[in-house]
């Protein structure tokens, strides 16, 4: 469940774009019309948070309305496409990327798992976190209603998260709320918010520990 989760945090890095067919074109031609100005403000906003570190609380709720999960972490952020993602309980897990490769390490299982995280997956909200990309964000429907961005992929079939939702507070991003193609649906809250401060690089960078189970999905490269 965990793994599940994290891995899907992890799609902020995911870059590749899927081919559209005409008719979706211009149904998103249409939406970006309607939707310009929410996506221009969107993305006025995110362009400030160029780096941000903060403490997360995570609420899981499966497809029937029921928690299944709780969880805390810390998150490190830092444009472009670097993450530092420690989830405290209520397992310790460790997700590293930095912008080439995403290092997934399971404290307790004592294995690594190594994505590449440009194609981690395919056409997903995630990435408009960390990427000013105009050919990327032509991929998405932006809404905007009271203090809540709702994101969502004009291509539904290719994405394994139906829809983003994201709160700010002025400029803080106070919550992110993700809704999956299965129905579960995971919230995370965000507080001790430092923005735009200095993080070191070391902090994208990951040493695999000596004596545990590697699982290299990157093909090497």
């Amino acid at each position: 469940m965990t793994k599940k989760i994290t891995l899907i945090v992890a799609s902020v890095f995911a870059m590749s774009t899927a081919s559209v067919t005409a008719v979706q074109a211009q149904t998103e031609t249409a939406q970006h019309v309607v939707d310009s100005k929410a996506q221009s403000e969107l993305k006025t906003r995110l362009t400030k948070l160029n780096n941000l570190q903060a403490d997360f609380s995570q609420t899981v709720i499966d497809n029937t309305g029921s928690e299944i999960m709780q969880g805390t972490g810390l998150l490190k952020i830092k444009r472009p496409e670097k993450l530092y993602w420690k989830q405290t309980s209520p397992d310790e897990t460790v997700l590293v990327s930095d912008g080439t490769k995403t290092f997934y390490y399971d404290e307790f299982a004592e294995q690594v798992t190594i994505l590449d995280s440009t194609k981690l997956i395919d056409n997903t909200p995630f990435a408009l976190l960390t990427s000013a990309d105009e050919s990327l964000w032509q991929n998405y429907a932006v809404t905007h209603t009271d203090n809540a961005f709702v994101i969502t992929p004009t291509n539904q079939g290719q994405s394994q998260v139906e829809r983003l939702e994201l709160k700010f507070d002025a400029d803080a991003l106070r919550s992110m709320t993700v809704f999956d193609n299965t129905g579960q649906t995971s919230v995370y809250v965000f507080s001790k918010q430092q923005v735009n401060q200095t993080i070191d690089d070391a902090y994208f960078q990951f040493t695999i520990p000596a004596d545990v189970l590697v699982d290299d999905q990157s093909q090497g490269e």
